[in-house]
Formats: C-alpha cells, sequence, structure tokens
C-alpha cells in the first residue's frame, strides 16, 4: 500500500476519533491533545473605536478552571459590560450576565435551562434592567430555544420576542472536519480554534468549529500550540468570546 494511502487512512481515524469521542458537551476539550486542554484565553485586544489594537478584556477562572468573569479595559460601558457567569450546584452555566460597572444595572441577562443531558435547551434573556435579590427585576424580554446535533453542537436556534409576535430562527450546519459553514468563509485552517478551550466559548459565540476560517487576505498568526494569536475577525462578525473586539484581535493564552 502506498505511503499516501496509508497517510489517508491515519487522518480519516484520527478524525473519526475525535467525532466518535466528542460526546456530552465535551467536543471542546476531547478534539485537543490532552497536553493542551489545560491552556486558557487569559487576556483579548481588539481594535474597535481605535486605530490601534489595545487590551478589551481580562478573563478570570475558577479553581475548576471555568470562567466567571470577563472585565473590560478601563471600566464597563453601554455596548460593553463586565461579563460574570454564574455557575449551579452541578457546575452548569446558570446565568450569563452583562454588568455595568456597579454590578447591578445589567445590559443583558441570560438565565439558562438544561435538559436530561446536560445541554441548554431554553434562554429567557433580558435586556436593560437591575438586579433585585439575585434576579433580573423585569418580565424577559426574549424566549431562546436551542437545538443540537448527535454531537452535541449547536444546529439551531429561535428566538421568540415577549412584546410582539416576532420570531426567527437560525439553523448551522458543519463541514465534514466539523466547521461551521453557515456565515461562510467556507475555508478553514488545520490549526485549533480558540473556542475549543472551553464550552461557554463555544456556546455564547455559537461556534463549535475545530479550525478557524481563512481568508488569503486576512492572515492568522498562531503561537507554538497551535492556536491563533491575531487575525481578522469575519465582516459583520467584530467579536471575539461573544464581544465586541472590531476588526482585528490578538489573545493571549496561559502557558
Amino acid at each position: 500500500m502506498k505511503k499516501s494511502s496509508l497517510l489517508c487512512i491515519a487522518l480519516a481515524a484520527l478524525i473519526l476519533t475525535c467525532f466518535v469521542g466528542c460526546k456530552k458537551n465535551e467536543i471542546c476539550l476531547k478534539c485537543i491533545p490532552p497536553d493542551l486542554t489545560d491552556t486558557k484565553i487569559l487576556r483579548y485586544y481588539g481594535d474597535l473605536y481605535s486605530d490601534s489594537i489595545r487590551l478589551m478584556g481580562t478573563v478570570n477562572y475558577n479553581k475548576f478552571g471555568d470562567p466567571v468573569s470577563i472585565l473590560k479595559n478601563g471600566g464597563a460601558g453601554t455596548g460593553n459590560p463586565n461579563c460574570f457567569f454564574w455557575y449551579d450546584n452541578k457546575r452548569r452555566l446558570s446565568d450569563y450576565i452583562g454588568f455595568y460597572n456597579n454590578n447591578v444595572g445589567y445590559e443583558f441577562w441570560h438565565r439558562y435551562y438544561y435538559d436530561n443531558k446536560d445541554r441548554i435547551v431554553l434562554d429567557s434573556m433580558y435586556v436593560f434592567g437591575f438586579m433585585k435579590d439575585n434576579k433580573p427585576n423585569k418580565i424577559a424580554d426574549r424566549r431562546i430555544t436551542y437545538k443540537y446535533d448527535d454531537m452535541d453542537r449547536m444546529s439551531q436556534l429561535t428566538v421568540t420576542e415577549s412584546f410582539g409576535n416576532y420570531t426567527w430562527t437560525q439553523d448551522f450546519a458543519y463541514d465534514e472536519r466539523g466547521n461551521l459553514q453557515t456565515f461562510g468563509p467556507l475555508q478553514y485552517d488545520n490549526k485549533y480554534n480558540p473556542h475549543l478551550l472551553h464550552k461557554i466559548w463555544q456556546f455564547i459565540e455559537q461556534d463549535y468549529s475545530i479550525n478557524n476560517p481563512v481568508d488569503a487576505s486576512r492572515p492568522i498568526t498562531y503561537n507554538a500550540k497551535g492556536f491563533p494569536t491575531s487575525y481578522a475577525t469575519r465582516s459583520g462578525f467584530p467579536s471575539f468570546l461573544g464581544q465586541i473586539a472590531g476588526a482585528r484581535v490578538k489573545i493571549d493564552y496561559s502557558k
């Protein structure tokens, strides 16, 4: 058998192993070599409202390695609040909140509900209110439901506005390599997508891709572990970790 054929068989087996093993919301870590799974995103930089890259947010974690906050450089403001992640007694994300500097007024508040596979299937979303007794002080503005494929990747979300009859649905499609094809671009590199480092990053940015989208006119730089350290965001999606970042993003990792 030719070497090229053996290589193709080995590669196919590796991909199959990855996808078979990536169950129960653990696709994020099971598709990365074990020695890289303790890597964390520490800081991100962007060029929003600036001609140069600047520090925009610092990520903090609890003892389990789960994110607990993203604190914005220079303080929180409208359109750019500090973000907090709350958990239930099963270590599942229960609330994702964008607080202003007083940690009382919020820009958004997501409260999550789970199915029997510990997947988020319902999100009660509140916009522009105040915290009272550790809860939003108003009726939810939106109701968001989620569906998943057989690999626990988000396959569909449906948003219903609480006030009015407006409802819209977004479907998500993936290619054979496990990369998102819904929004484009269609080409991906063979390096690791930073969202793989925690399932919360995948969920809040709705990106379960294994690799990173590429464009010849938008070069990416990588660290020694194969994670991108600098890249251009997709047109119309100037974000990172669900946070507004600008046209270009730079990332600092642990280790």
